[in-house]
This record gives structure tokens, sequence and C-alpha cells, in this order.
């Protein structure tokens, strides 16, 4: 991560944090914090397999990693699609390849692969870290979230 964007990503995730706090978060939290930081940029939350299809639109996407909504209820983990026109990106606080947990995204570019969040099962704010990054995304555009 660049200096410049970590700034940006740790300055934004306090803001989140005291928000939403920094622990487990549902669907229902992650649309509402969303849309406090994001407003109409975030097109939405979704399971897996509700995720809309990208357009030629600026806006961001969080999406669980479990297949189907049924799950993501239950089990899962938050991730960030960034769509700026034609182009799409990826963010995975724990800065994985998305062939390793998401086949059908192995395609999408991806941010910076170091992580910003362990993957200890105690630590469990990758939500929050979404809207972090979708926030410098929103306001410094693509190629500097490309950083975090």
């Amino acid at each position: 991560m660049s200096d410049d964007a970590d700034d940006l990503f740790q300055a934004n995730l306090q803001l989140v944090f005291a928000k939403m706090g920094d622990g487990r978060t549902s669907l229902a939290e992650l649309e509402r914090g969303g849309r406090h930081f994001l407003g109409p940029f975030l097109r939405g939350v979704y399971a897996m397999d509700r995720q809309p299809p990208p357009d030629d639109t600026h806006h961001c996407v969080i999406v669980n990693v479990a297949r189907t909504a049924e799950e993501s209820i239950t089990m899962g983990h938050w991730i960030l699609l960034m769509r700026h026109g034609g182009r799409e990106m990826l963010y995975d606080s724990f800065g994985r390849d998305p062939a390793e947990f998401a086949p059908s995204l192995a395609h999408v570019e991806t941010t910076e692969d170091d992580a910003e969040q362990s993957e200890d099962p105690s630590v469990q704010w990758c939500g929050q870290a979404c809207i972090s990054v979708a926030m410098i995304c929103k306001k410094e555009g693509i190629d500097v979230a490309r950083q975090v």
C-alpha cells in the first residue's frame, strides 16, 4: 500500500469505526453505513449470487463471498467491487487472489495484495474496510484506491 493510500485508508477506517463499530457487520448494517458514507455511489450490498452485473457507470458494490444469500446470513466475508466505466476492480481486506475464494471473479483486476486485516476469526471488520476503500475510490478515483 502506498503511504498516501494507507493514510487515506486509515483515516476513513477510523470514521467508519466511529459510526459502525469494529465488529462483524450484516448486510443491512453495511447498507446503512455505506449509504451514510457513500450515498448513491454505493449501488448496494449483495450476496455473491445476487450482485448486479457491471455497466458503464462509476459505482461500487459490496459483496459477500458466500455463494448464496442464505449462506451470507451466517458466514462469509465482505469484498468490494469498484466499477468505473468498463473497468472493474476487486478489494479484499485479506489481500487474496480472487481465484482462491470467488472463481467467477478471477478475471477481475485487484488492489494491492497486502492484507489490511489478518484472517484471525476474532478480527471481523472486512465490511468497514470495504467502505473505507470505497470512500477513496469515490473521492480520489479507482487508481488511488488500487494502491490500498
